[in-house]
């Protein structure tokens, strides 16, 4: 009995081990399967930003141009076909990075994905939502002429606001 009792024991703790490994390794094919998932996206993201003329990674996004100079609505169906939207940095580090972009590609502005068109002094992103980063240069934004409603970048990082007819490289947004 003794005999029986000591490989019942065992024969327990070796099925409880089973389904703990069992349970474990599901565990882990999940977190593997997650993190294929993740590769997967980076890479088709990867994939469609070199497939542009320029491009620079910054975080988990890329700002991606072909050097074409547009109007704000064309840069924006421009990017937005291209499965993005116009560039807008987020924080310090991003408004740098695109920066870096403007004085690679050796042009002097960049239409941004931000504007005041439904209300003056109110800046929101291509998607209606406001702006908690800014880089504003001296003096702006001025609307001078009472038509400057759309925002470029500058050398040095600046922002300007001008007419959204205006005609500045476009800079892509791919996240």
């Amino acid at each position: 009995m003794v005999l029986f009792s000591a490989l019942f024991s065992k024969l327990l703790l070796l099925h409880i081990g089973l389904h703990l490994t069992a349970g474990d390794m599901e565990g882990q094919n999940d977190c593997l399967q997650e993190e294929i998932r993740n590769l997967r996206t980076r890479l088709s993201l990867l994939e469609k930003a070199t497939s542009f003329q320029t491009f620079i990674n910054v975080g988990q996004k890329y700002y991606v141009t072909e050097g074409h100079a547009k109007n704000f609505e064309d840069g924006l169906g421009l990017c937005q076909n291209s499965g993005g939207t116009l560039a807008l940095p987020r924080n310090e580090e991003e408004n740098q990075v695109l920066s870096k972009l403007l004085a690679i590609v050796k042009s002097e502005y960049l239409f941004l994905g931000t504007g005041d068109r439904k209300m003056e002094s109110v800046f929101i992103d291509t998607e209606g939502k406001t702006l908690n980063f800014f880089k504003w240069d001296k003096g702006e934004p001025n609307n001078s002429g009472g038509e400057e409603d759309c925002v470029v970048m500058g050398t040095g990082g600046v922002w300007i606001d001008i007419p959204c007819e205006n005609q500045k490289l476009i800079v892509c947004e791919l996240t």
